[in-house]
């Protein structure tokens, strides 16, 4: 069995391309976005499970995704190993400013950097459980 392909310290390939075609385009807003994820990180003492990244237009579509996601440029959806979600919310909260999007659902956290592309930052909450 081969190793996972790397892109950053803690960050594979397979768990950034999208999910339906294996495509990921590997631009500066990949990079910057996974070095503020490895940031992250290490300040919680704790892994970070990608469970979404890049998209591509179809597989954007197929999960419901709105029409200019930034899974369709770079973002992630993640959720944290060995902590509980709040954590994660918690050590947002403090670094706020560094991602352009921060959106809380049930089990995981999407997070962005659209201030890279001139877009507006946006903070949603869209969990259905009682917090």
């Amino acid at each position: 069995m081969s190793k996972p392909r790397l892109l950053t310290a803690h960050f594979t390939i397979d768990e950034c391309k999208c999910h339906c075609c294996g495509n990921l385009p590997l631009t500066e807003l990949v990079d910057h976005t996974l070095a503020r994820l490895e940031e992250l990180r290490t300040r919680l003492g704790g892994a970070l499970i990608i469970g979404s990244g890049y998209r591509c237009p179809k597989h954007n579509k197929a999960v419901g995704g709105v029409r200019n996601s930034m899974h369709l440029q770079f973002a992630v959806d993640v959720a944290p190993a060995t902590m509980p979600l709040e954590a994660l919310w918690r050590a947002l909260t403090r670094e706020e400013s560094k991602w352009g999007g921060i959106g809380y659902y049930d089990t995981f956290m999407h997070l962005d950097m659209r201030q890279e592309l001139g877009r507006k930052v946006a903070r949603w909450d869209e969990r259905r459980e009682e917090p």
